[in-house]
């Protein structure tokens, strides 16, 4: 991942920092050529170990540089297309498949919004104009998620107004479609809405922001098309058990939450499913690697899909490596 710029105590910032997942760490890169210190700017993967980066505000205001990072000479190279959007902070941008990059609205002389694709092939950057399209907003968040789809919410309205809209782009009909939606996350801006994979494989998360209470550290997956997910789990102890265990959940029978603890005694790769009584898989709770510990993990009673699960037996399984465990809950509506 990279990291460029920002609003430290000391004011504006052009350091250039990877972070490396694998052995969890950041590393501070020297490049010679680099924008000017800077905030409020967004950036997005472009294929190919490349970076987008585009406008914020430095020390003269409001910037309109489009600039890209290459991871494998890690340098910074400053483009100059004829055309491309005015100068803005705040805005959203997300990878949209092959070398583009969408970008919408954010704030130059107010709130606005723009919808722009810049093309990494021939270095343009092009405005599209849909006839529906989310209203001016800034400090909202984009994903990709898959084929030639980005997923936008929320954001900042004219009159310090928060929206909790979730807006669809598909750049083959360069159309913009208001997602309606039952179960989603609060008004809110300021949030951060990310990629799990780059070839729209896995489902985008959105973490935090600002909404009306304050600020927010709820964790919520988009639920493949129809709705935001709520999911939660974390570990509860840093004590490290001796046995591999699933148990109970509770409350059970449930309706529509439950929870369902577990606990490894070593780390490794750990999924959690949920099957209905014909075996068929209703709703993937983990998939990732996890470290020894005890964790929970709840359920909300929803598919793959998003859509309330039918009243009924289902089956917990929970596998790690060579050990399996499974349990049966009760979902009564």
């Amino acid at each position: 991942m990279l990291m460029f710029g920002g609003l430290t105590a000391a004011g504006k910032n052009d350091e250039t920092w990877i972070f490396d997942l694998s052995d969890t760490a950041w590393t501070h890169l020297n490049p010679v050529l680099k924008p000017s210190p800077r905030n409020m700017h967004s950036l997005a993967y472009i294929g190919e170990g490349q970076v987008l980066l585009f406008g914020g505000e430095d020390a003269a205001g409001k910037n309109d540089e489009t600039w890209v990072f290459d991871l494998g000479d890690t340098t910074w190279i400053q483009l100059s297309p004829a055309s491309q959007p005015s100068g803005r902070s705040m805005h959203a941008m997300a990878f949209i498949g092959g070398d583009q990059v969408l970008l919408f609205g954010g704030y130059d002389t107010f709130e606005d919004d723009e919808t722009w694709v810049f093309d990494l092939g021939d270095t343009t950057w092009t405005q599209l104009s849909p006839s529906a399209k989310p209203s001016v907003r800034q400090a909202s968040d984009m994903a990709y998620i898959g084929g030639d789809q980005v997923l936008l919410f929320g954001g900042r309205l004219p009159g310090a107004v928060r929206s909790d809209e979730t807006w669809i782009f598909d750049l083959g009909e360069t159309s913009w479609t208001l997602d309606a939606n039952t179960t989603q996350p609060s008004a809110r801006n300021y949030h951060r809405l990310s990629e799990t994979s780059m070839d729209g494989s896995s489902l985008p998360i959105l973490f935090g922001g600002d909404e009306a209470s304050g600020y927010d550290d709820d964790t919520w997956i988009f639920g493949g098309g129809d709705y935001l997910v709520s999911v939660e789990f974390s570990p509860l102890s840093d004590a490290q058990p001796k046995t591999f265990q699933l148990f109970s959940n509770y409350p059970n029978p449930f309706n529509p939450d439950t929870w369902i603890n577990y606990q490894l005694p070593q780390a490794g790769p750990v999924t959690i499913r949920i099957y209905n009584v014909n075996g068929q898989l209703t709703k993937i709770l983990v998939d990732e690697e996890q470290t020894s510990g005890a964790y929970h993990v709840s359920w909300n009673g929803q598919d793959l899909h998003g859509c309330p699960a039918a009243s009924g037996i289902y089956f917990c399984q929970l596998r790690s490596g060579r050990s399996v465990e499974t349990i049966k809950m009760i979902l009564l509506r």
